[in-house]
């Protein structure tokens, strides 16, 4: 079983990417590779950051989107226009996961630490991935309904709530959940991404959650876990008020990954010392 982590990003998060990194030097474990893709601009600057480690593969994002990364989406919730940012980044996952040779992918985001060892033990029960529920079901309520909508007739929101970036996606089911959106616009010959462009909102794991539920294929793919395993949302640093309260998991039962989330804008340096990061080099 091959499992390879995809991580699309910016240059602005260059330096908690760094931080990913340095946490991924020593718990990589079973990763087979981490491919990281990012705006054809800001190349040079991650091909400086990830230099003679074969662990990183470094992709442009044309070459992924097989097109220029779009600028802007339609967001039908609100009827108007937005700015694409985070929604090339989801589409990147999926369009990646579909084509990957890897079993299984796992998704993440350069505000990821990783705590411990990313072993198959850990993110794998009987061969199904780890899947953890949270107890706030409405928390991103618009995006599985944006998801269900998009999906169709037979796709209904379950009610799970599903976490966020760290997770686990299978490339088998990935590649069904694309081949459903392509028979949704096959008839207005449109490419999936540009429908899912005009959709939003959703997100990567929404749609992939929803379509499986719907399509009866979450149980073959995925296992429930109670605890958290991939990352704890109840101990990570969502707001910049969190912060100086925050300290990282340790032992046994740590989740594989916290997340300082970038938007809380945390001083580099400062979560280094927190986690036990050398400085940056």
């Amino acid at each position: 079983m091959i499992v390879e982590a995809i991580l699309p990003t910016f240059r602005r998060d260059l330096e908690q990417f760094k931080i990913l990194r340095d946490s991924l030097k020593v718990n990589r474990g079973d990763l087979s590779r981490c491919v990281i893709v990012v705006p054809d601009a800001d190349i040079p600057a991650f091909a400086e950051a990830v230099a003679g480690d074969p662990f990183y593969l470094l992709r442009g994002e044309s070459v992924v989107l097989g097109r220029a990364a779009p600028r802007y989406v339609i967001d039908w919730s609100r009827r108007r226009p937005g700015r694409a940012g985070r929604w090339v980044q989801q589409l990147i996952k999926l369009q990646h996961c579909a084509s990957t040779s890897a079993d299984w992918c796992l998704t993440l985001d350069a505000d990821c630490i990783a705590q411990r060892p990313v072993t198959r033990d850990i993110m794998f029960v009987d061969g199904k991935g780890v899947d953890q529920v949270l107890d706030c079901s409405d928390l991103h309520g618009t995006w599985y309904q944006g998801s269900a909508r998009i999906l169709g007739p037979g796709f209904k929101r379950s009610g799970v709530e599903h976490p966020v970036t760290p997770t686990l996606m299978s490339t088998e089911g990935t590649r069904a959940l694309i081949a459903h959106l392509t028979t949704k616009t096959a008839k207005f010959d449109r490419h999936w991404m540009a429908m899912l462009l005009r959709r939003v909102p959703w997100s990567e794991y929404t749609l992939y959650y929803t379509y499986l539920e719907g399509a009866g294929l979450f149980d073959r793919y995925h296992h429930i876990v109670e605890r958290p395993v991939l990352y704890n949302p109840y101990n990570a640093v969502w707001y910049a008020s969190q912060f100086d309260a925050w300290q990282p998991e340790t032992g046994p039962d740590a989740a594989l990954f916290a997340i300082v989330q970038s938007t809380a804008k945390a001083d580099p340096a400062a979560i280094r010392a927190k986690t036990g990061l050398a400085p940056a080099q």
